[in-house]
């Protein structure tokens, strides 16, 4: 018995209905299946999906593989330039990344790739990716999680009121999300606004277990915001004393 390809698994029932006198062989790829079923240009279309669906659950080593297969197949575009950034960025060549994603600035991709660079300075350079993540946002206003990861590299700076504005608009545009719901619960913390925090909390079905670990986080980041304040200006006045 043949086993169903995976990438066959995505296609809506409908789709499937509509190409059951396809005969499948032994041996056949996934993407050819799709090329009878679909036709060329709409194969393309779907493996990149799969490609961006596996880089999102992490299995960057399979879709590095996919992302040969298209570029062999069909060639190469910026599509294919920004996933394979976005797979180098997330295996930590960081390098590598960085200079596809410049690849990709004054193009149609330039807010993703301002994302990713942003993304990768936030790291060694919090200020200056934030600058990239600001840029990302303006060029991509309604993308969620841009938004997200500006408002998280905000509020790592202890900028809580510009930090609640991105992650306030990163929750309402996908409330779905666990990581926008939990940072956005997280600055609502910070700002003291408890009120807020149990209405999203009620509303999302949080479990008191996950609060009680959002608000040790919150406490924890509340903590290390008072321990910055009080070696700044320390380290200032050592600075200052060591130039005079």
């Amino acid at each position: 018995m043949i086993k169903t390809p995976r990438l066959m698994l995505i296609l809506p029932a409908i789709l499937l209905a509509g190409c059951a006198g396809l005969q499948a062989q032994p041996g056949d790829a996934p993407e050819q299946l799709l090329s009878q079923a679909r036709g060329p240009e709409e194969n393309r279309k779907l493996h990149t999906d799969l490609i961006r669906e596996m880089i999102d659950q992490d299995r960057l080593y399979a879709a590095y593989a996919h992302l040969q297969a298209q570029e062999k197949q069909f060639g190469g575009n910026l599509e294919l330039k920004l996933l394979r950034a976005e797979i180098q960025r997330k295996l930590g060549r960081s390098a590598e990344a960085e200079s596809n994603y410049k690849a990709l600035l004054n193009t149609p991709y330039e807010g993703y790739a301002q994302h990713g660079l942003g993304l990768i300075y936030a790291q060694r350079d919090i200020e200056t990716g934030t600058q990239y993540l600001l840029k990302a946002v303006d060029s991509r206003p309604t993308d969620a999680r841009i938004r997200n990861d500006l408002g998280y590299a905000l509020m790592r700076q202890k900028k809580y009121s510009d930090a609640r504005l991105h992650l306030a608009t990163a929750f309402q545009l996908d409330s779905g999300s666990n990581l926008s719901r939990n940072n956005y619960i997280l600055i609502l913390l910070l700002n003291g606004d408890e009120a807020t925090a149990r209405r999203v909390a009620a509303q999302t079905r949080i479990d008191e277990q996950q609060m009680a670990r959002l608000r040790d986080q919150a406490a924890s980041l509340s903590v290390s915001a008072q321990q910055a304040r009080i070696v700044t200006p320390q380290a200032n006045a050592t600075v200052g004393g060591g130039g005079g």
